[in-house]
């Protein structure tokens, strides 16, 4: 397994990071509701981080920025449904195993977890067309 800066990655966030990410984000309906008090709560020109919610064991896309010389550890910037990414510092690669929340993998291992997970019984495949 070959991991490179600027290589795209399969991470699974942890709890912490799901509580770093949910504290500092808001929703419009904050924002609103501090802005049109008097005097408005909500500086202007500020940028707010909002987003869908996340949650322990949701996989993410990673770009990986630094790797070890081994490719075992990696960190890099995940991205999430929003307008915010998140700095992942330090995350261990596998391979050959689902991740856990705070690993990585990469797209193609993923891939074969998740056609293994939701494989169907050979009598409930579709049949390819032939011509």
């Amino acid at each position: 397994m070959s991991m490179r800066i600027g290589t795209t990655v399969l991470y699974v966030l942890s709890a912490s990071d799901v509580a770093l990410i949910t504290i500092r984000r808001t929703t419009a309906d904050s924002i609103s509701n501090r802005a049109g008090r008097n005097p408005p709560e909500w500086p202007a020109g500020a940028v707010a981080a909002v987003g869908d919610p996340v949650r322990e064991g949701d996989l993410v896309p990673l770009i990986i920025t630094r790797e070890t010389p081994d490719s075992r550890m990696i960190s890099g910037h995940a991205f999430l449904n929003g307008t915010d990414t998140f700095w992942v510092a330090a995350a261990e690669v596998v391979s050959g195993d689902p991740p856990q929340p705070g690993q990585a993998t990469e797209l193609s291992d993923q891939l074969g977890f998740a056609a293994r997970a939701h494989d169907e019984p050979a009598s409930d495949r579709r049949r390819p067309v032939t011509r």
